[in-house]
Protein backbone atom coordinates (compact mmCIF):
# COMPACT_ATOMS: atom_id res chain seq x y z
CA UNK A 1 0.00 0.00 0.00
CA UNK A 2 0.88 3.34 -0.81
CA UNK A 3 1.74 5.95 1.92
CA UNK A 4 1.30 9.14 1.90
CA UNK A 5 -0.84 11.42 -0.27
CA UNK A 6 -3.91 10.08 -1.93
CA UNK A 7 -3.85 9.54 -5.35
CA UNK A 8 -5.52 12.05 -7.44
CA UNK A 9 -8.51 11.21 -9.34
CA UNK A 10 -8.99 12.37 -13.09
CA UNK A 11 -11.07 14.92 -12.81
CA UNK A 12 -10.54 16.44 -9.48
CA UNK A 13 -10.59 20.01 -9.18
CA UNK A 14 -7.45 20.36 -7.08
CA UNK A 15 -5.66 18.63 -10.22
CA UNK A 16 -6.92 21.38 -12.61
CA UNK A 17 -8.30 19.31 -14.87
CA UNK A 18 -11.67 20.98 -14.51
CA UNK A 19 -10.23 24.74 -14.94
CA UNK A 20 -11.01 27.17 -18.00
CA UNK A 21 -8.83 29.68 -18.96
CA UNK A 22 -9.89 32.83 -19.58
CA UNK A 23 -9.44 35.20 -23.10
CA UNK A 24 -6.31 36.42 -21.88
CA UNK A 25 -4.44 33.08 -20.74
CA UNK A 26 -5.73 31.40 -24.07
CA UNK A 27 -3.99 34.49 -26.24
CA UNK A 28 -0.32 33.79 -23.60
CA UNK A 29 -0.72 30.17 -24.23
CA UNK A 30 -1.12 30.53 -28.01
CA UNK A 31 0.96 33.59 -28.67
CA UNK A 32 3.73 31.33 -26.43
CA UNK A 33 3.93 28.55 -28.37
CA UNK A 34 4.01 30.01 -31.95
CA UNK A 35 6.67 32.75 -30.90
CA UNK A 36 8.41 29.58 -29.01
CA UNK A 37 8.71 27.32 -32.03
CA UNK A 38 9.39 31.11 -34.22
CA UNK A 39 12.55 31.39 -32.17
CA UNK A 40 13.41 27.66 -32.65
CA UNK A 41 12.93 28.08 -36.63
CA UNK A 42 14.86 31.79 -36.86
CA UNK A 43 18.27 29.49 -34.79
CA UNK A 44 18.01 27.05 -37.28
CA UNK A 45 18.14 29.37 -40.27
CA UNK A 46 21.17 31.19 -38.55
CA UNK A 47 22.73 28.15 -37.78
CA UNK A 48 22.22 26.40 -40.97
CA UNK A 49 20.32 23.73 -39.19
CA UNK A 50 17.88 22.12 -41.39
CA UNK A 51 14.51 20.10 -39.88
CA UNK A 52 16.40 16.64 -40.83
CA UNK A 53 19.56 18.10 -38.89
CA UNK A 54 18.00 19.00 -35.91
CA UNK A 55 16.17 15.73 -35.75
CA UNK A 56 19.19 13.66 -36.66
CA UNK A 57 21.46 16.06 -34.07
CA UNK A 58 18.84 16.29 -31.38
CA UNK A 59 17.60 12.72 -31.36
CA UNK A 60 14.24 13.54 -32.11
CA UNK A 61 12.44 11.49 -34.68
CA UNK A 62 12.25 13.78 -38.17
CA UNK A 63 8.20 13.17 -38.28
CA UNK A 64 7.72 14.10 -34.26
CA UNK A 65 10.20 16.93 -34.79
CA UNK A 66 8.09 18.36 -37.96
CA UNK A 67 5.13 17.66 -36.00
CA UNK A 68 6.06 20.01 -32.96
CA UNK A 69 7.51 23.00 -35.28
CA UNK A 70 4.72 22.53 -37.81
CA UNK A 71 1.47 21.66 -36.66
CA UNK A 72 -0.48 22.95 -33.62
CA UNK A 73 1.73 20.78 -30.81
CA UNK A 74 2.52 21.76 -27.61
CA UNK A 75 6.37 21.19 -27.04
CA UNK A 76 6.80 19.39 -23.91
CA UNK A 77 10.18 20.85 -22.11
CA UNK A 78 12.55 18.05 -22.50
CA UNK A 79 12.09 18.57 -25.96
CA UNK A 80 12.82 21.91 -25.56
CA UNK A 81 15.60 21.17 -23.73
CA UNK A 82 16.88 18.63 -26.21
CA UNK A 83 16.26 20.97 -29.13
CA UNK A 84 18.30 23.91 -27.40
CA UNK A 85 21.02 21.65 -26.32
CA UNK A 86 21.57 20.55 -30.13
CA UNK A 87 21.39 23.92 -31.42
CA UNK A 88 24.80 25.03 -28.68
CA UNK A 89 21.98 26.90 -26.83
CA UNK A 90 20.66 27.13 -22.94
CA UNK A 91 17.04 26.26 -22.74
CA UNK A 92 16.35 29.74 -21.29
CA UNK A 93 17.87 31.25 -23.84
CA UNK A 94 14.92 29.87 -26.31
CA UNK A 95 12.27 30.75 -23.25
CA UNK A 96 13.45 34.70 -23.37
CA UNK A 97 13.40 34.73 -27.32
CA UNK A 98 9.71 33.97 -27.15
CA UNK A 99 8.93 35.93 -24.72
CA UNK A 100 10.58 38.34 -26.61
CA UNK A 101 8.37 37.46 -29.90
CA UNK A 102 5.34 37.15 -27.67
CA UNK A 103 5.82 41.02 -26.25
CA UNK A 104 6.20 42.17 -29.88
CA UNK A 105 2.95 40.17 -30.51
CA UNK A 106 1.40 42.11 -27.66
CA UNK A 107 2.68 45.59 -28.81
CA UNK A 108 1.45 44.91 -32.33
CA UNK A 109 -2.09 43.75 -31.46
CA UNK A 110 -2.80 46.65 -29.32
CA UNK A 111 -1.37 49.40 -31.70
Amino acid sequence: MRKGKPLRRSGDISDGTNLVPNAATLWLVINFRSGLKDAINAERGVRGISMKGLARISGIPYGTLRNYLEHDRDLPSTVIALIAESMGMKTHQLIIEAERRVELAREQEQS
